[in-house]
């Protein structure tokens, strides 16, 4: 899949996100920009990857390759994050760096 440049002024850009388990391959070359807005929908069969990819962008797991930049601004988040429900995703990527 060819690379895609992120937005000028996108919300969400994933570049090339992949991810494995066990050396098996569950994402591949995901990319896409999400600009202010607009909605996005996610669908597919069960096992096509769906729950990883939510599970990459919010920081659940951590992708293999690729990343994944909100506002334009690329986020590291550790894989064994420990997420508060109470809290948006937002507020969980920033808890402890206000």
């Amino acid at each position: 899949m060819e690379s895609q440049k992120p937005l000028k002024h996108s919300l969400l850009d994933v570049c090339n996100v992949a991810k494995s388990f066990d050396g098996v391959p569950v994402l591949k070359g995901i990319s896409f920009s999400l600009p202010p807005g607009r909605i996005l929908g996610l669908i597919g069969e069960n096992g096509a990857g769906k729950s990883t990819l939510v599970k990459c962008i919010s920081g659940i797991h951590r992708c293999d390759s690729g990343k994944i930049c909100l506002h334009g601004k690329c986020y590291a988040v550790p894989q064994e994050f420990t997420l508060i429900p109470a809290l948006t995703v937002r507020e969980n990527i920033y808890l402890g760096r206000e």
